[in-house]
């Protein structure tokens, strides 16, 4: 994906991400929390894309991991999963 067709995605992510941070506080429900983490984990990553420079994937994964830590779920392993199996040719 050039940096061109990237641009959508970071824009919307850094978007998801500030709209999210205005609902996502402690009596949020899950599913909010969830997504706010997800956005914010990509959100430095999204502006790299957008400004044409390169993602380090691993540490990218590693931090949608690190959401378990913060939620106390299971949800950044399974998303980290399914984009593992997204980049190996697998359907996620």
């Amino acid at each position: 994906m050039s940096a061109a067709e990237a641009k959508p995605f970071a824009v919307a992510i850094n978007e998801i991400r500030n709209q999210l941070g205005c609902v996502a506080g402690n009596d949020a429900p899950y599913e909010v929390k969830l997504a706010w983490c997800l956005a914010y984990a990509l959100h430095n990553d999204a502006w790299a894309m957008l400004e044409g420079g390169r993602v380090d994937l691993d540490a990218s994964l590693a931090r949608i991991e690190g959401i378990d830590q913060i939620l106390g779920g299971d949800d950044g392993q399974r998303i980290a999963a399914q984009i593992r199996d997204a980049l190996s040719g697998g359907s996620a």
